[in-house]
């Protein structure tokens, strides 16, 4: 009241100093066989270190404090070695596809302020198998299998704190494990433009934000990402892309799909939650002239739950111009996108 100061000023220096190196090698192979039939083979390895060095200072005395409690200084180094064989084959109205890759991995972790580490090692592998049948010019059926694995990126690893407000700050999970999912897909090509998929995919681990109170602090509240148990998705997707005019050149996208989401985490534990959801996205092209063209894009996504989260309906639309000049050497492009600013989650 009257501009009179209520607290002390609060004042978080943070010297923010980080380094991330890649090294990778691969080597691939390809051998055609007889009577259509192929195999192909190949190798990668990557090394990864990242030295994230975080220093905060409370300067609200007027000089520079070390804080220990948010500074932080974490290694981070990932080995990941594998190797790969696919063989495919077609035979009359049939198409085959096999494939088996393996994949070793080796992550350290080093945190170096409280002194605390982790070494992680394990082999995994990931089989594929493909089948499709033509059954004339203009259907085609296929089915998909597939294993694979999703890793977190290293800003979701780095624990950097990023404060928000005294009381809230966002920050990496370096205990983040990879999601691995399995998936079957029966699809259906109608003229080799119009796609129909019949889907259900597992993920073990699936990488999840998460906004929750500290353990230890229960007025502090921290987001970050954890991994979720179980995330079980059944779908059913349609890819149409039509010609309406020699002018005018439509795509358009739509799924329908349910999820259910099973988990513990900050001491909430959820069995089988989750909701039917659909996503509708069009993309519009128009030729106003052989020169002079416009794109008017939009997309809208149902209300959906999302493990802990209710994300609110949202939806945009974009649009632009293009105009060549010079046939074709230059290009003036001019574009808006969200028009209507809808697009933000809520």
């Amino acid at each position: 009241l009257d501009n009179q100061q209520f607290i002390d000023p609060y004042i978080l220096y943070g010297n923010i100093n980080g380094g991330l190196d890649i090294y990778s090698i691969k080597s691939d192979l390809v051998k055609p066989l007889k009577k259509e039939a192929k195999i192909e083979t190949g190798f990668k390895s990557s090394y990864v270190i990242a030295d994230n060095n975080l220093k905060f200072y409370n300067r609200s005395s007027g000089s520079d404090i070390y804080d220990s409690t948010k500074s932080n200084h974490f290694i981070y180094q990932e080995n990941i070695n594998a190797v790969y064989v696919n063989a495919s084959k077609e035979w009359k109205k049939w198409s085959f596809q096999l494939g088996l890759r393996c994949e070793h991995t080796h992550v350290t972790g080093n945190q170096l302020v409280y002194n605390t580490k982790f070494d992680t090692n394990y082999v995994q592998l990931f089989p594929s198998a493909f089948a499709g049948y033509k059954i004339n010019d203009k259907h085609t059926v296929e089915l998909n299998y597939s294993r694979r694995i999703n890793r977190p990126g290293y800003d979701q690893l780095n624990p950097f704190k990023f404060y928000l407000d005294p009381t809230t700050y966002k920050e990496g999970n370096p205990y983040l494990k990879p999601q691995t999912t399995e998936s079957i897909e029966l699809s259906h090509v109608f003229n080799q433009k119009i796609y129909t998929t019949l889907g259900f995919g597992r993920t073990y681990n699936n990488i999840t934000e998460v906004i929750a109170p500290a353990e230890n602090q229960l007025k502090l509240t921290i987001q970050t990402n954890k991994n979720l148990a179980i995330v079980d998705v059944y779908a059913l997707s349609v890819s149409m892309p039509v010609e309406v005019t020699k002018w005018w050149y439509t795509s358009n996208d739509a799924s329908l799909y349910y999820a259910t989401y099973t988990g513990n985490i900050a001491n909430t534990s959820i069995t089988n939650v989750g909701n039917v959801n659909f996503n509708i996205n069009s993309v519009n092209t128009f030729n106003i002239t052989s020169t002079l063209s416009a794109e008017l894009s939009g997309n809208y996504r149902a209300k959906e739950v999302y493990a802990y989260e209710t994300v609110r309906p949202i939806w945009f639309l974009n649009m632009g111009l293009q105009k060549k000049f010079a046939e074709g050497r230059a290009v003036v492009k001019l574009s808006f996108n969200d028009i209507f600013y809808t697009s933000n989650p809520r």
